[in-house]
This record gives structure tokens, C-alpha cells and sequence, in this order.
């Protein structure tokens, strides 16, 4: 519930503060367990194991595919263990303090940037959501030229550069984030359609990757609406930027699924 009270200001410093927890509480538990390697990551190795659970749940081959090529040509990452489960239900407010719950799965993944994905998405789906049952995915939140948009991409910007990670391999972070999430999710036998959210985030990735849009802007680059305008330029304030109606139900073909 305090996800969707809070101011958007209120909300990205909360954001702010349980990522740096969670980042300190993982670094902890490097230090404890010695797993501070920072061993160099190749993001089609990582996922691999979870590319093979979704292939055998009936995502498309075209999506899997168009994935793999993208993983295989993503950039190397350092290892960073992460909570692995980071979402508004695992956190509560006392009224002072968040306090980060649930820490089963502490270590299970190492890619960089999963658990602001995670806590980003299901926050953004939070304060997205509608009485009316017709919910948005995350990238079709992220494409849009509103306030939550250019906050959340500020967030992903302000901490991959915290962490030390580019562009570049953000996006193949994101990549292994999206595949191992759903794989994990398949394998843990959690309800479909909860499930299918995620698959249907794959498949418009897929899509939209086959297609040659650029993803990279819907998340990470600055929006041109924010800088002052032209004398005489026709754009509104409120446009949205070039590209933002990529996740359009328009740009998901039949290589998606057939949606």
C-alpha cells in the first residue's frame, strides 16, 4: 500500500534507500561466506540453464532465439551476489525504517542490476496498476513519457553507474534477468499467471530486439522531453520521446506469441 501512497519524489528516495540496504546486506554476506570474487560473467553462460526451462514451458523459439543472440553478444559483467526475491512485499515500514525480509535466496544469482529490476518492476507495476483488469507490462510503463517513466529510468541510470556498470551491459544484465527470473518462477511452480506476466515480457523484448528498436533508450537514455524545446517547436511537453511506442500492441508480431 505505501508504494502507491507515496509521492513520486517520496517513492524513488525509498527506492533509494532499500537498494543501498540491500547492497549493503549482500556485501555482507560476501565478506561472511568469502564470496567477494568479482569474477568476470558471460551473460549467455548464466542464463543458459534458464534459456532450456523456458524452452521446455512453450516460450516461442523465435523469442528464445533472438534472447540468445542478444546474451551471446552482451558485454562481460562482475558477479555480484544479490537478494534474489527483492520486491515490495518482502520489505516493510515500521514508520523510520525498512526492514528487508525473506533472504532465502541470497546468493543464488550473482547478476548485477537483478534486484533493481525486480524492485523497479513490481513497484512501477504497483503504481501502475488499474481498477479496470487491462494492466500494462513493465515495458509498456517504461515507454511512456510520464512522470513514474523518467524517474524509474533515472534510477537505473544513477545506480548502474553507482555499481560501476555501462549501458551496454546493463542491457545484458537485463537480459539474464528477465530469462533467469521466469525460469526461476517456472521451476518453483508458481501460479501461470504469474508466470505469464514475465513470459509476456520476454516475448515483447524478443519482438521489439528482432525488430531493431532501440530497447536501450526505453531504459537508460535521457528524455529529450525533458530538455527545453525549440522556439516554435510543435512538440508538447507531454510527447513522448522518440521511440516510446516500441511495447505498442502494434510492435508485438507473431514471433511473440501471436498476441
Amino acid at each position: 500500500a505505501l508504494v502507491r501512497k507515496q509521492t513520486l519524489e517520496g517513492w524513488a528516495a525509498s527506492v533509494r534507500t532499500i537498494l543501498a540496504g540491500a547492497h549493503l546486506a549482500c556485501s555482507t554476506y560476501e565478506q561472511m561466506t568469502g564470496r567477494e570474487s568479482r569474477e568476470s560473467l558471460n551473460a549467455l553462460d548464466v542464463a543458459q540453464p534458464f534459456l532450456r526451462d523456458l524452452a521446455t514451458s512453450g516460450v516461442p523459439a523465435g523469442v528464445l532465439w533472438t534472447l540468445e543472440d542478444c546474451l551471446r553478444n552482451a558485454p562481460p559483467f562482475k558477479a555480484m551476489v544479490q537478494h534474489g526475491d527483492l520486491w515490495p512485499r518482502n520489505i516493510i515500514h515500521d514508520g523510520e525504517s525498512y526492514w528487508l525480509l525473506d533472504f532465502e535466496y541470497v546468493g543464488e544469482t550473482v547478476v548485477p542490476l537483478y534486484d533493481v529490476y525486480q524492485l523497479l518492476r513490481t513497484s512501477v507495476l504497483l503504481r501502475s496498476s488499474t481498477s479496470s483488469g487491462n494492466e500494462p507490462s513493465w515495458f509498456e510503463c517504461m515507454s511512456r513519457g510520464d512522470a513514474l517513466a523518467r524517474s524509474t529510468r533515472e534510477l537505473l541510470r544513477s545506480t548502474s553507474s553507482e555499481l560501476g556498470i555501462d549501458e551496454d551491459q546493463a542491457m545484458g544484465c537485463l537480459a539474464c534477468y528477465l530469462v533467469e527470473v521466469t525460469g526461476r518462477l517456472l521451476r518453483r511452480r508458481a501460479p501461470p499467471k504469474f508466470c505469464r506476466s514475465f513470459v509476456t515480457e520476454l516475448e515483447q523484448v524478443g519482438s521489439v530486439i528482432k525488430s531493431g528498436a532501440d530497447l536501450k533508450s526505453v531504459l537508460f537514455m535521457e528524455d529529450r522531453y525533458d530538455q527545453k524545446e525549440p522556439a516554435g517547436s510543435s512538440r508538447q511537453a507531454s510527447d513522448p520521446p522518440d521511440g516510446s511506442l516500441i511495447f505498442g500492441h502494434s510492435c508485438v508480431g507473431s514471433d511473440a506469441g501471436g498476441r
